[in-house]
C-alpha cells in the first residue's frame, strides 16, 4: 500500500522500494502495465507495424490511405509503451523528427526497408 492507503499497481520488489524513496510517480506510470504476457503482444503488434509500413512505403505517397493507416498504428503501438496520457500529436511529431536525427532509429526502420524512416517521419508529419 501507498502512502493514504492506496495500492501501488504494477510495481514489484525492489521497483516499488526505488519509488517509494525518490517519490517518483512517473516512473510507477511508466512500470504499471509491464508484467508478464506483455512481451509477446508488444513483438506481434511491432511486427504488425512494421509490415504495413512497408505496404505504405510500396506506394510512396505519405499522404495516401495506407500512410495514415501506418501512423494510426504507429501511434497505438507508441501508446502500448507510453505511460498514460503523454501521447499527443506534437510528441508522435517530434519523435518521428528522431527517427533521422538518430542513427539507431534509422538503422532500425530502414532495416525494414531503403527509406522507411524519412517515410514514417514524413507520414507522420502528414496524419499525426
Amino acid at each position: 500500500m501507498a502512502r493514504g492507503g492506496r495500492k501501488r499497481e504494477g510495481l514489484r520488489g525492489g521497483a516499488a522500494r526505488r519509488a517509494r524513496r525518490r517519490g517518483d510517480r512517473r516512473g510507477q506510470q511508466a512500470l504499471r502495465g509491464h508484467g508478464r504476457g506483455c512481451a509477446p503482444a508488444r513483438r506481434r503488434a511491432g511486427a504488425r507495424h512494421q509490415g504495413e509500413l512497408r505496404r505504405a512505403l510500396e506506394t510512396g505517397d505519405e499522404h495516401g490511405p495506407e500512410a495514415e493507416q501506418l501512423v494510426r498504428m504507429h501511434a497505438t503501438w507508441l501508446q502500448m509503451y507510453w505511460p498514460e496520457g503523454l501521447y499527443s500529436p506534437e510528441a508522435h511529431r517530434s519523435l518521428a523528427d528522431g527517427y533521422l536525427a538518430d542513427e539507431r532509429f534509422q538503422r532500425y526502420y530502414d532495416a525494414v526497408a531503403p527509406g522507411a524512416a524519412r517515410f514514417l517521419r514524413d507520414a507522420v508529419h502528414t496524419w499525426a
